[in-house]
Formats: C-alpha cells, sequence, structure tokens
C-alpha cells in the first residue's frame, strides 16, 4: 500500500469528499471505504446500505489527483473523516486496512455499460423516502429496498435501493435528471455528485 499522501488536483475537493464520507459514517457508523488511486484518479467507494437479501449496492466518488498514484485500501470511514478533518492539503492513507467489509471486493463492470432513461432526482428521492418510512414503520428491509424502480431502469433491475443510497449520500439535488445505465446485471444512475451502483442478491 502507498504511504504517499493524495494530493487532489483541487483542493476544493477535499471538501466535498469531506461531506460525501460524512454522509456514508450517517448511513454506515462503523463502514469503510475503499480507495481506488490509478492513472491521475482517486476513486472513493463506500457502501451505504448492505445486510443479508439485499442487492449489493454501491457508492463512488472521483476526485482528481495532481500526481499518479498506485493504491487499493480499504479502510475505515472514521479514519478517512479523522484526516479530512486536520483541513490539510493532502489526505494522508490510513495505516489499517479493514478486512471485513466483503462489498470491497465486488467489482462493478469498467465498460459495456448501455445507457437506460433517465429519472428525475425528485422522483427518486420521493422513493427512498417512502421506503425509508416502511423500514421505520416495520417492513423488511430486504423486502423495500428490492422493489423495481419505474420504467425501463426497473426492467433493468434498478430497485429503490439505489435511489436510497442516492438520496443517502447527497447525489439527489432538486428535480434534474438523473443518468442511468445498465451493465449486465448492474443498474447505475449518475449525477454530477458522484455514482451510485447495484445489482440483485447473489441468492435469495
Amino acid at each position: 500500500m502507498s504511504e504517499q499522501p493524495l494530493v487532489p488536483a483541487d483542493r476544493r475537493a477535499l471538501d466535498d469528499l469531506a461531506v460525501f464520507v460524512a454522509r456514508a459514517r450517517r448511513a454506515d457508523p462503523e463502514g469503510a471505504a475503499r480507495l481506488v488511486a490509478e492513472a491521475g484518479v482517486l476513486a472513493v467507494w463506500v457502501s451505504p446500505l448492505h445486510g443479508a437479501g439485499l442487492p449489493t449496492v454501491l457508492g463512488l466518488r472521483a476526485v482528481a489527483l495532481a500526481e499518479p498514484v498506485a493504491l487499493d485500501t480499504t479502510v475505515a470511514l472514521a479514519a478517512v473523516a479523522e484526516r479530512l478533518a486536520r483541513g490539510t492539503q493532502a489526505l494522508p492513507v490510513p495505516p489499517v486496512q479493514v478486512l471485513t467489509a466483503s462489498w470491497a471486493g465486488v467489482q462493478p463492470p469498467r465498460g459495456g455499460w448501455t445507457p437506460l432513461p433517465a429519472l428525475s432526482a425528485g422522483a427518486l428521492r420521493s422513493s427512498a423516502r417512502d421506503g425509508a418510512a416502511l423500514v421505520a414503520a416495520g417492513s423488511r428491509p430486504a423486502q423495500v429496498w428490492r422493489e423495481p424502480l419505474p420504467g425501463a431502469v426497473g426492467e433493468a433491475g434498478g430497485t429503490t435501493a439505489l435511489a436510497q443510497a442516492g438520496d443517502v449520500l447527497g447525489f439527489l439535488v432538486g428535480d434534474e435528471a438523473v443518468s442511468a445505465a445498465r451493465s449486465g446485471p448492474w443498474v447505475r444512475l449518475s449525477t454530477a455528485r458522484g455514482h451510485v451502483l447495484a445489482r440483485p442478491p447473489l441468492l435469495g
């Protein structure tokens, strides 16, 4: 693992990343982040929603780096947040790896994405919050978050888990159009703030 601090090309990217990490921690206080740096870009992966019977759900925020670094490590969100809170020009890589985040070993496809019709951010937020209300009222999360999204995205396998992940990570703003795409069993929603990706559970 590289011990070289991660220096963004734009200093403001660290502030945005701190917000992203804070939101991921609210969804999963004991959670982890997978940091992958290659070709001058840092990809920060999180899983704001996971559990038995749930889709595999990942959130992604990409940051351009000032200089290339080779890195692939999974560390505690708390450790990343603590280093971001220092207010420096770089992100020191936490030295202790997290080995219990099974989702971190899942690699979504890099290519083969077929565009799907865009969705409304407002409609996705409503879907997420309706689902959260059902879970709070006692409905099984695996049932709620496996409900299909409307239209072609739902037909392609996209579920309300994607809407929930996009909402809790702060990617869904106003009524802007949210791009959607599919590659194999994976469905991806994208905005200027980041991406959420999900595939159905392998069993159940």
